[in-house]
């Protein structure tokens, strides 16, 4: 990889990495604030989907740094991040500032989440057009891929909230969207 992909590509994870950090921090708040149990299996479950796209990109971010190539994303998913990466990307100290405004209800920070999950899709449809290398364009278009599947759950878990007035996730922690 010549010395400018190398550069952008690290400067598109770190974006990308800040970005699942902040949806892993937005669904962790989301789950602790609504009281509703199958809103919190939701929410639960999109915190550990965040976690698993951070330390996949923490991955790639390891493999280009360390030796200039991007890797395939099922060999990035089973890598776990080493110490010294993990230290490039700290958790947020500012925990007391929260994300989702005090008050707000269960369809706002539905809302909300849907719009976080609009975003990462927007930029990685970016990434993957601005990247000149075939493994870094199959990375970001199946991150983009799974961010709007993130989104259509969100969405159905909206709709299904406002129209029935209440949440709906099975216990297999997938989107169940067939009410009784």
């Amino acid at each position: 990889m010549k010395k400018e992909e190398l550069s952008g590509a690290l400067i598109a994870l770190k974006q990308a990495i800040a970005n699942e950090q902040d949806g892993r921090r937005f669904y962790q708040e989301a789950a602790r604030k609504t009281t509703d149990k199958n809103g919190k299996k939701m929410f639960s479950f999109l915190v550990e989907e965040e976690e698993q796209h951070f330390n996949a990109l923490v991955a790639e971010y390891e493999a280009i740094s360390g030796g200039g190539m991007w890797i395939p994303l099922d060999s990035a998913r089973r890598t776990t991040p080493s110490g010294a990466s993990l230290a490039l990307f700290p958790q947020a100290k500012d925990t007391a500032k929260e994300m989702i405004p005090p008050g707000a209800s269960d369809l706002e920070a539905l809302k909300m989440a849907m719009d976080f999950e609009t975003e990462g899709y927007n930029m990685y449809q970016r990434a993957g057009e601005e990247t000149p290398d075939p493994l870094g364009k199959a990375v970001y278009h199946a991150m983009a891929k799974e961010e709007n599947k993130h989104f259509t759950m969100l969405q159905k878990s909206h709709e299904y909230l406002s129209s029935k007035g209440m949440w709906l996730f099975d216990d297999l922690e997938k989107p169940s969207f067939d009410g009784p």
